[in-house]
């Protein structure tokens, strides 16, 4: 059994986790390879600032490269895949490493929290749970909101661009940087949309943490 478990549904909701086999068709790899051979042109910038403040919960420097993350309820299919294809980019695309954790525990890196709501108008979120004393964050809990979600590369976009915040990177603005997930919203169905470029991959690479 590969790193991410098995897949059970259930009425149209996917509880446990998904065989790797099906995430990671030759299609997706083809496209990953050409995603980080396109952003490799890009000139990379200075990185952003850390998240710091008591209430600033946005990018906030992660305690190290090891990324372990879980599940703490159901979740339907496509905000499903679209989860494994956020945690499973960030280990494609930089230095961080992504461990599955059977049980979520105090200390587990991003926890994945599906909720609905349509009264919020968010796609999902990312908040810190609990930082260490040098000030890193040792537990996150990252949502996606289906209510908000309609295609399967919202889903996408939406869960790279939370997890990106797990490991530490911020906003940037659509009009004056390269298309990246970390453009906050719903975007169209490009695939620049589900992956990080240059900059951002300079910073989750050079975050400072410790393993």
């Amino acid at each position: 059994m590969s790193s991410i478990g098995q897949l059970r549904s259930r009425g149209g909701v996917t509880t446990g986790v998904g065989p790797r086999g099906r995430f990671t068709p030759r299609r997706f790899w083809l496209v990953s390879v050409i995603v980080m051979l396109s952003m490799a042109a890009i000139p990379s910038a200075r990185a952003d600032e850390y998240g710091t403040g008591a209430g600033d919960y946005v990018g906030v420097r992660p305690d190290n490269h090891t990324h372990t993350w879980c599940w703490v309820n159901a979740w339907p299919e496509v905000e499903f895949w679209g989860a494994v294809h956020g945690i499973h980019n960030l280990d494609d695309q930089s230095a961080f490493t992504q461990v599955h954790a059977p049980t979520c525990e105090s200390i587990t890196d991003v926890r994945f929290t599906y909720f609905s709501d349509s009264g919020q108008q968010i796609l999902g979120d990312n908040i810190c749970l609990g930082r260490n004393s040098a000030n890193e964050c040792e537990s996150s809990r990252t949502r996606l909101n289906g209510s908000k979600i309609t295609f399967d590369y919202d889903a996408r976009k939406t869960a790279c661009h939370e997890v990106g915040h797990s490991a530490g990177l911020r906003h940037h603005v659509r009009d004056t940087q390269p298309r990246s997930c970390m453009t906050s919203g719903a975007q169209d169905a490009d695939w620049y949309w589900n992956y990080y470029y240059q900059h951002h991959v300079d910073h989750l690479n050079n975050c400072g943490c410790v393993g």
